[in-house]
């Protein structure tokens, strides 16, 4: 009589479930760990951001982007990104240009900077800035799914 090899179907099955079960318990983890990468990087990029403002400011006396510059699909003195464009966006590039920064695509983060106008009608500067960087979900731990900051005329950063 020939001796049967291989596994019985119980076994495969016990060896699926624990699989599963494996899976299951590893899922939460790994989201977790996600999201605070993602907030992680979120926070360094806003901190290189307003220094990159800061020294643009420094040397033009206005905050980029001015009320001359107009994002690809923005108005006046607003630059929006979204994580789905194109690494080749002229935006990014006109950022890249002006604060020497250079913002990731693909990221899951969507940025928005704007120019905070001049009262004065007739220039076309921009005494303030305002930073937002979100995600389409939670970041960090107590639910917020972005990082915002302001830096108004009087070079002061408040974060929000």
């Amino acid at each position: 009589m020939r001796k049967e090899r291989g596994f019985t179907l119980i076994e495969l099955m016990v060896v699926i479930a624990i699989l599963g079960i494996l899976v299951v318990s590893a899922f939460p983890t790994y989201r977790t760990f996600r999201r605070r990468a993602v907030g992680a990087e979120a926070t360094t990029i806003m901190k290189q951001l307003i220094n990159a403002e800061i020294m643009y400011y420094l040397a033009n006396n206005s905050y980029y982007p001015d009320q001359t510059v107009t994002g690809t699909n923005d108005a006046q003195g607003q630059i929006m990104l979204s994580h789905n464009d194109l690494p080749t966006d002229l935006d990014i590039q006109r950022v890249r240009d002006a604060l020497k920064v250079t913002l990731p695509v693909r990221h899951f983060l969507d940025f928005q900077i704007i120019g905070i106008p001049d009262p004065d009608p007739t220039k076309t500067t921009s005494i303030g800035v305002n930073i937002l960087i979100d995600a389409n979900f939670p970041i960090f731990k107590d639910g917020t799914k972005g990082v915002h900051a302001t830096i108004d005329s009087q070079g002061n950063i408040v974060y929000f």
